[in-house]
């Protein structure tokens, strides 16, 4: 055990010791007076620990509490975002429902019970959650804050954009009221008049380390990344806390030698274990990126390393879960199951997936160069539907409205657009449903050699419940199997006409060629803009922020050298001698290399 880990293990039976526990035998139980003391004396001291911030050490007052008062609802509640912010979201949602079956009126217990189905990657229900917050407490800003960022993740920009103006209306100060605005502004498309919004949020006080980050961000994804740094680098002067600043600074610009009492800086605070976990994670991540842009790969991923012992820790794989779905998905869609034709209402969607880091931004930046193609970001929609509908049997009945649901998400994307991409990359969960509900869809799948996609998994900080396969190579070596077999699973039940695969490296090799592909795959005709996708001026809110504002280059390539020594078993996924870079090679199933094969399954 790590001296860190012992110490907070000898705290928490030090601190279980100084509570009254009760005598071994039978004894009388305590009078009423005696138990509302004890009672009051447990809350006293829970609200003293959280609103210093130690949640998990008021974790045992509030059990003793809710053992005392079983029947109070405000003391599940409590002990519910205790939990959450301890990171036990399966425990914290048994506490906060009961909260809520003695009393559904709490809007506190609906808020965090909205945080806990997050967590637990159950969207839906915790929309539900953070609306009935918001209609019990509408002056609980929080929870319209929460409800517009679901809400734009589905998809949803109209009521996302009203729910961040509800979230403005009741703002706890004139800086936050501003940041509501220009959220829903930017949500809305208009982001000039957002950044103007948050630039008057700025004057109102130049040391807001909330505002600057977030007009950091928007300079960010406009490619505006020395505006972007200035931006980010103030925010670490004033809250020097603030790991997302650190984190997107690493992203947007390039470590210099100047930067190493900054990274000291950075690394003291990564190990301070009271910090919560996710801003540990994103210090590491931060430093990670820092070193590896010095050429200090060692250092690198060292840190890469720490960042995803937490990632693990806050979303670890179920490998057989994930082998019973993978199972299932392949078996509700057997060849000869997924209709040949194809729909003229559903020639507007352009569905790129693949693994993420695997190039798929890259793709949709050069697709959406072209006048007649709007770019519709990683839509949520069918992660948010999909799962049900298979479930539901993916039926007609299921998908009719769902089809429509989702061809009304894109008209409202860019009405005008002839084309609308998706560029989602988990959809390759979802390739058969999608067909099935969206016959005219085209379906672009970008591949990338497996150890360059692996290493750049495992590096780059995406959120841990969508990448739960992340933090442990052999559960990363794990997932990228299933991976593979769902492809080939959906390569030969798909009509090759609606199905095309690129490979990342011959797109940065052969730029024009697999250009002109893309465009003539996506039934379009020919225009030179796509060959300079770094001149699209689109936002772009992924981890690829950077690399999309760059020319196709092929840096990239071959990436995976630099860390070789430190790979482990990521190194099952290397090219062997002879054997060609690229997206169609592959491990077999014990993750030793076998004969590459392509598309038709030739050796």
């Amino acid at each position: 055990m790590r001296p860190d880990v012992a110490a907070l293990s000898a705290h928490r039976q030090a601190l279980d010791a100084s509570i009254p526990k009760a005598r071994r035998g039978p004894v009388a139980p305590p009078s009423p007076r005696r138990r509302e003391a004890e009672l009051a004396q447990h809350m006293e001291t829970a609200a003293r620990l959280r609103a210093e911030g130690r949640f998990a050490d008021s974790l045992a007052y509030l059990e003793r509490a809710a053992a005392l008062a079983p029947k109070d609802p405000a003391i599940h509640a409590d002990l519910g975002s205790s939990l959450i912010a301890c990171h036990r979201a399966e425990e914290a949602l048994e506490s906060l429902e009961r909260a809520l079956a003695l009393d559904p009126d709490i809007a506190f217990a609906h808020y965090h019970l909205g945080l806990a189905l997050v967590s637990l990657g159950r969207e839906g229900q915790a929309l539900g959650a953070f609306e009935k917050a918001s209609a019990l407490a509408p002056r609980m800003a929080l929870a319209h804050r929460r409800r517009g960022a679901l809400l734009h993740g589905l998809g949803l920009t109209r009521r996302a954009a009203a729910a961040f103006r509800a979230a403005a209306a009741v703002a706890e100060n004139p800086a936050q009221r501003l940041r509501d605005n220009a959220r829903a502004l930017r949500i809305e498309g208009r982001d000039e008049e957002a950044k103007g919004v948050l630039l008057e949020a700025k004057s109102l006080n130049p040391k807001d380390g909330e505002t600057l980050e977030v007009l950091g961000r928007l300079y960010a994804e406009e490619g505006r990344f020395a505006e972007a740094e200035k931006e980010f680098r103030a925010v670490l002067e004033y809250s020097p806390g603030n790991a997302s600043a650190a984190f997107q600074l690493f992203q947007a610009v390039t470590a210099r030698e100047e930067d190493r009492p900054l990274l000291l800086r950075l690394a003291a605070r990564a190990r301070r274990l009271e910090l919560p976990a996710q801003s540990r994670m994103l210090f590491h991540f931060a430093l990670g990126r820092a070193y590896e842009q010095l050429k200090e790969y060692a250092s690198a991923i060292r840190h890469f390393d720490e960042a995803n012992k937490i990632r693990a820790a806050i979303a670890p794989l179920n490998r057989r879960a994930l082998e019973r779905e993978t199972r299932a998905t392949m078996a509700a869609f057997p060849p000869g199951s997924l209709p040949a034709g194809r729909k003229a209402e559903d020639e507007r969607a352009i569905l790129i997936l693949g693994l993420p880091r695997s190039g798929t931004t890259l793709t949709e930046q050069i697709l959406s160069s072209h006048p007649l193609v709007a770019a519709g970001g990683e839509i949520g929609f069918w992660s948010e539907h999909g799962k049900r509908a298979l479930e539901a049997g993916a039926t007609a009945a299921v998908l009719a409205p769902l089809a429509v649901q989702y061809r009304a998400l894109l008209e409202r994307i860019d009405p005008k657009a002839a084309r609308v991409t998706d560029k989602n990359p988990f959809n390759f969960y979802r390739v058969g449903l999608l067909r099935r509900a969206l016959p005219g869809a085209r379906i672009i799948h970008v591949r990338r050699s497996p150890i360059d996609n692996a290493l750049s998994l495992y590096t780059t900080y995406l959120n841990p419940r969508s990448t739960f396969f992340l933090g442990n190579r052999e559960d990363l070596l794990f997932f990228y199997d299933n991976y593979l077999r769902l492809m080939d699973h959906w390569r030969s039940v798909l009509p090759p006409e609606r199905f095309m695969e690129i490979d990342y490296e011959a797109l940065v090799r052969d730029r024009e060629r697999e250009t002109r592909r893309l465009v003539e795959f996506c039934g379009l005709s020919w225009d030179e803009a796509c060959l300079y996708p770094e001149k699209n001026t689109r936002a772009i809110d992924t981890a690829s922020l950077w690399q999309a504002r760059q020319p196709v280059y092929t840096s990239s390539l071959e990436r995976w050298r630099n860390y070789a020594p430190w790979l482990g078993a990521l190194l099952r996924l290397a090219p062997q001698q002879g054997e060609a870079v690229g997206g169609a090679h592959r491990p077999d199933r014990e993750a030793r290399h076998a004969p590459a094969k392509d598309a038709k399954g030739a050796s």
